[in-house]
């Protein structure tokens, strides 16, 4: 089975961000539990339940992002199946990706979405003929990030694995652009 390994790096603008978040949800889950002991009210209870399970995703995505030091992407294929996930330092895996039918796709390609926070979440997608028949594999860690080249290696590799398919196309008007 071949693979390609990419390491990513870490997004300090998000990680405050991250931080940012994990203090307001901490604060508003603290006074919720204060009111709530006070005088018992089920508003409260449903606030202090949902801003304790955002803090807790966040708290967790936070450990993740101190305690790896180093995270891989590994993308690994036998010529008919491409599978993606990531590693640490210490050989955990973790965000496996479902395993994705090379003789069904048709183009492979980078998605760049900017968020409302003005940063970029990257992406990968594939088409497997139709324009009804998108899909997007999320492969990077909330807190991480590969460079343009590191992208560019991937899909490389996606290329060496099945020759016929088609790299790169964001959306329809970069591949009628292209013809």
């Amino acid at each position: 089975m071949n693979q390609t390994e990419i390491l990513l790096q870490k997004r300090q603008a998000k990680f405050v961000l991250y931080l940012m978040a994990g203090f307001f949800c901490g604060m508003i889950t603290i006074f919720s539990l204060i009111g709530l002991i006070a005088n018992f009210d089920w508003f409260v209870l449903a606030v202090a339940v949902i801003t304790g399970s955002c803090f807790a995703i966040v708290a967790t995505r936070l450990i993740q992002f101190l305690t790896y030091s180093n995270a891989w992407l590994v993308a690994e294929s036998d010529g008919s199946i491409l599978r993606f996930y990531n590693k640490n330092q210490a050989g955990k895996v973790f965000n496996t990706s479902e395993d994705i039918d090379l003789a069904k796709v048709k183009s492979f390609y980078v998605i760049k979405k900017r968020t409302r926070y003005l940063m970029y979440n990257y992406s990968f997608g594939y088409d497997k003929g139709g324009l009804m028949s998108r899909e997007s594999v999320s492969v990077f860690p909330s807190l991480f990030e590969a460079g343009r080249h590191e992208m560019e290696t991937v899909l490389h590799f996606v290329k060496s694995a099945r020759p016929e398919i088609e790299l790169g196309y964001e959306n329809m008007f970069q591949k009628f652009a292209k013809r």
